[in-house]
């Protein structure tokens, strides 16, 4: 969804050297307005002034706004919007810190043992780590550690190749999905891996060892047959210092962990508190990298005394530098196409100072072109929060479709009722920017047309704004399910 300039809501933008205390949100309500014709410009005045942030903007007719609103602009936002606007606004989350505190309840996970269990929960960064690795054990025979490179703080961006018989050694065509380069959206993280997960444990099966891979509609066997076909490879974590950074300091934040030199919310502020062109092909918004990287439990649990509200930070903020790029405004693709992502280092959407100038996006464009030049991908997808979207090219464009462009809609058709039918979630089909709005210098943009994948897609994942970023644990398991289903069916119909 598409990421504001919040002023509240940047957060730490603090340096990694320094310690910073953990963002709380105890009594923060986000809460859901319908946009209407007579509301559209009184409520985006509103978030600007008041300098709010928002999971999705105001700027469209007929959708929803859904807005971050601490408790000192609780009561001036009700009156700027007047009783009506405000009677008919949803509360999302009455206490944000309370819903975080919910979701930040880990299991503990028993290392050397990967089981469908793990998807029962959200988990530390150091757990999913190990998690593939352990499911890199159980099957080491199918599947293979890769690393499409290192994070601006040395983190390896690992994914698990898994493949069918030949050892390894047969390179097939390659499906690649990558999640969580928008450090907030958890659920991409658990998507991904559960297709990993359950595809290693297929071609376990269909080697003879006790499997976990069975679904609805497709046994193990099935499964592996399409390893015969087809190498997968899943990254679920692109964005690891952002993501540890959710778990440490603020489990809001959006981008990479990249300094900004000689930009501050002081210098900026002009400008900062109403730009925000466009987010990703994500469909939400979202800070030092610690620089360990794994983060325990108890870190992102509920605020301590040393926890700070966003509003108590807003002195340190005007001087501050600003951290962090969009990693997914920063693909060499329409990079600086205007109105597709912001200029601002201070913006959610900051697209970078030139293209690929994000450590990460470098190394998984680079991943991406030397991975299809040696075995040709066939499918990229692109996990994001929140919304139930399965999206195609392009972003950049409202106007431009790719040449396959019908083909690539029957496809996403065809994979959004193999996801209604595992558990009734609908997700809507249809281009970027005309499903959301421009989205430049985006990753499935980059692959569809510069690296030559002809199936390239990006799917935001649950919820439709019941509970947006921060979402409850139960609704893992189905998301992975339903999600795996739409893959599926896209293995299965790709020519």
């Amino acid at each position: 969804m598409k990421p504001s300039v919040a002023k509240a809501f940047l957060v730490a933008t603090v340096h990694a050297a320094s310690a910073t205390a953990r963002v709380s949100y105890r009594g923060t309500q986000v809460l859901r307005v319908p946009v209407r014709p007579d509301n559209v410009d009184t409520l985006s005045r509103a978030i600007a002034d008041l300098g709010l942030g928002t999971w999705q903007d105001a700027r469209t007719v007929g959708r929803f706004a859904d807005i971050v609103v601490p408790p000192g602009a609780q009561h001036e936002l009700a009156a700027r919007l007047g009783p009506d606007a405000a009677g008919n606004a949803v509360v999302m989350h009455a206490d944000l810190e309370a819903a975080i505190a919910r979701e930040t309840r880990y299991d503990v996970y028993a290392a050397g043992a990967p089981n469908a269990t793990w998807f029962q929960s959200f988990h530390p960064y150091a757990d999913h780590v190990q998690y593939l690795e352990d499911v890199q054990a159980r099957h080491p025979d199918h599947t293979q550690l890769v690393s499409s490179g290192r994070s601006l703080d040395g983190r390896n961006l690992t994914g698990l190749r898994v493949f069918g018989s030949g050892g390894g050694r047969v390179k097939r065509p390659a499906v690649v999905f990558h999640g969580t380069v928008h450090a907030r959206e958890w659920i991409a993280t658990m998507v991904v891996e559960y297709i990993a997960f359950t595809f290693a444990e297929a071609a376990g099966a269909g080697a003879g060892a006790q499997s976990e891979a069975e679904t609805e509609t497709d046994t193990a066997q099935d499964l592996a047959a399409l390893l015969e076909t087809y190498d997968v490879y899943a990254f679920p974590i692109v964005n690891p210092d952002g993501f540890v950074y959710t778990q440490t300091t603020d489990r809001l934040w959006r981008k990479n962990r990249q300094d900004n030199a000689n930009s501050t919310h002081a210098s900026l502020s002009s400008s900062s508190s109403s730009s925000s062109s466009s987010s990703s092909s994500s469909s939400s918004s979202s800070s030092s990298s610690s620089s360990s990287s794994s983060s325990s439990s108890s870190s992102s649990s509920s605020s301590s005394s040393s926890s700070s509200s966003p509003s108590s930070k807003d002195a340190a903020r005007s001087t501050a530098p600003c951290i962090g790029r969009d990693i997914n405004r920063n693909w060499p693709m329409a990079w600086s196409v205007d109105g597709g992502a912001s200029a601002d280092p201070c913006a959610q959407d900051y697209r970078g100072g030139a293209q690929a100038d994000a450590p990460e996006t470098a190394a998984l464009a680079s991943w991406l072109r030397a991975t299809h030049a040696a075995q040709s991908i066939r499918l990229y997808m692109d996990y994001h929060a929140y919304g139930q979207l399965l999206m195609t090219p392009y972003g950049y464009s409202c106007e431009r479709q790719p040449a396959n462009a019908s083909v690539l809609a029957d496809l996403a058709t065809g994979a959004s009722d193999a996801i209604y039918g595992v558990h009734g979630a609908y997700f809507q089909t249809g281009g970027i920017c005309s499903m959301l709005y421009k989205s430049t210098g985006n990753s499935v943009d980059y692959v569809h047309d510069v690296v030559g994948v002809p199936y390239s897609f990006t799917s935001e994942l649950r919820d439709m704004g019941q509970s947006g970023f921060v979402l409850p644990p139960a609704q893992i398991q189905p998301s992975c399910e339903e999600a795996f289903a739409g893959v599926v069916y896209l293995l299965k119909n790709m020519k």
